[in-house]
């Protein structure tokens, strides 16, 4: 979980650097997505929950998943403070403008997982139900916690010449991703199906395998034991 959460935390850092090119840009995430880890590990704690081996995935996929939120909001809000300088109006006018695909991401990502409540196997329901609800934290920290961090952060809009290229380029690309698209939706729609058949297929070759002892290296002492 340690290994995984830094991994995690450092790829975060990279990118949304590179995307932002602010350090607010940086830190604001990061506080929003372990303070929603800490808030589901506490609710576990009070639920009587424990540390099981599905859990492992858990900070990173709440690091990962919780960033998204957020992205979605602070990419608007300093396009939008660039051009007027108004922190407070662009803060309302990025939240206006992003909370519907924030709460169909956050809420169809945590219905997904609500999923796993079926599954027989205990730690696995328990899984469905602690990473949803901290999905859901991740969603309410952005809207309730976003705000007031970027009301009492100082930040200073950009107006030079080298931002305005850096988000030009950023958006020619994604302009030109969206063209494309929409030229060849025939050959979209038939590439999508020949991946989803051989899908079927391979899923078909899938086989239960359980064996603990190859967890570990070959040379490792608990296997050589065993």
């Amino acid at each position: 979980m340690t290994l995984f959460s830094i991994i995690s935390t450092a790829a975060i850092c990279l990118f949304l650097y590179l995307m932002f090119r602010r350090i607010s840009g940086v830190f604001i995430p990061l506080i929003i997505v372990y303070l929603s880890l800490i808030f589901t590990l506490c609710i576990m704690s009070i639920t009587g929950a424990v540390i099981k081996i599905p859990f492992v995935i858990v900070p990173s996929f709440l690091l990962t998943v919780g960033v998204g939120d957020v992205v979605h909001i602070l990419a608007y809000f300093y396009v939008d403070f660039n051009n007027s300088g108004n922190k407070k109006e662009s803060i309302a006018s990025a939240a206006s403008h992003s909370i519907i695909a924030v709460i169909f991401t956050s809420t169809t990502t945590a219905g997904g997982l609500l999923s796993f409540i079926t599954a027989e196997i205990a730690p696995v329901a328990d899984l469905g139900v602690y990473a949803a609800a901290g999905v859901m934290v991740a969603f309410l920290f952005t809207f309730l916690l976003l705000p007031a961090l970027i009301a009492i952060i100082p930040l200073k809009p950009k107006k030079n010449v080298e931002t305005k290229n850096e988000n030009t380029k950023m958006m020619d690309v994604i302009k030109k991703m969206s063209i494309f698209s929409i030229n060849r939706p025939v050959s979209i729609i038939l590439l999508g199906c020949l991946f989803l058949v051989a899908s079927f297929f391979f899923m078909t070759k899938i086989r239960f395998f359980h064996n603990v002892v190859e967890w570990f290296p070959e040379r490792d002492p608990i296997r050589m034991a065993t």
